[in-house]
């Protein structure tokens, strides 16, 4: 059996917008009330933000850091200026100063939820999932619910191969954004594997509905409605998938198990034959030949 595993929902992207701070002193360029020949540290802090939004607008990150630098060290308890700060070390690969940048700016607001969120993704990209798992959790509990905050956990959880939890996230994170199908799709594959076809059916349904021709949708389908029972319907969507795309090694392989649930050995060994003519090195079409071998040749006679 071979159903598709999305191993992460959104690439690992620090700072894939602008700095949270920039936006805000843009719009106030202009507004200032402070008289020119007198500044105080705050007017001094917007001018270096906004020089510094400039420079990350022309893609010099090396100069807006330090522009972000000077306006978070005239205004030192703002506690967003650290956080910008903090992502531009990161798009510039120090992670160290970058944590403690973030790290400072949670000391000044230990409710900053993208702080939080931003040291998960440092340690995501770290190799420590249950550091990254532990950041995006309080990202999460801290935060109002973010439909961003929930992909970094679904994404963990999955990596961790904590199946219910990603479960749990995904459900809740198609209440923000129902009309992802990748995460529709992800969420049946999780429904199947927790012994639960007639959930996993529903969400494939779904995603048939808006893509009748969806292919990963209707392998999904088939084999949860092979779970069933439902054989006749299992072959119907299979054999759709397969007149959509008849070099999909995939589709020939659940096709197999759907004859095999149905103890069809030679339809079951055929259909895996051909898996391998599409594909010679798909492993699940050789493992299940492996185990059909072994089954007809203890019960032979």
């Amino acid at each position: 059996m071979e159903l598709r595993q999305f191993t992460a929902i959104l690439t690992v992207i620090i700072l894939g917008t602008i700095p949270s701070s920039a936006e805000a002193a843009r719009k106030m360029v202009g507004r200032q009330v402070v008289p020119a020949a007198v500044e105080s540290p705050a007017h001094s802090a917007r001018q270096s933000l906004e020089a510094g939004w400039q420079a990350y607008q022309r893609g010099d990150v090396t100069e807006a850091l330090t522009l972000y630098r000077e306006a978070a060290e005239r205004s030192p308890q703002d506690a967003s200026l650290w956080y910008d700060v903090g992502c531009l070390y990161a798009l510039l690969h120090a992670f160290d100063k970058a944590q403690d940048a973030l790290q400072h700016a949670l000391i000044l607001n230990p409710r900053l939820a993208s702080a939080y969120d931003a040291l998960g993704q440092l340690r995501e990209q770290a190799g420590d999932t249950e550091g990254a798992l532990a950041w995006y959790t309080s990202a999460d509990a801290v935060g109002p619910a973010n439909a961003k905050y929930l992909r970094h956990l679904i994404r963990i959880f999955l990596q961790r191969n904590e199946s219910e939890a990603a479960r749990r996230a995904i459900s809740q994170y198609l209440m923000f954004e129902p009309d992802d199908m990748d995460a529709r799709y992800q969420l049946g594959v999780l429904e199947l594997r927790a012994n639960a076809p007639d959930l996993a059916v529903n969400e494939f349904h779904k995603i048939l509905e808006r893509f009748p021709d969806h292919v990963m949708a209707l392998n999904g389908l088939g084999l949860a409605s092979a779970r069933l029972g439902k054989f006749e319907r299992a072959s119907e969507v299979l054999e759709k998938a397969r007149t959509l795309n008849p070099e999909d090694a995939r589709t020939q392989t659940n096709l197999g198990v759907v004859a095999a649930h149905q103890q069809q050995w030679d339809a079951a060994r055929s259909a895996w034959k051909r898996a391998l003519d599409i594909n010679p090195q798909f492993a699940p079409a050789v493992k299940n030949l492996e185990v059909i071998d072994q089954l007809t040749t203890s019960s032979s006679p």
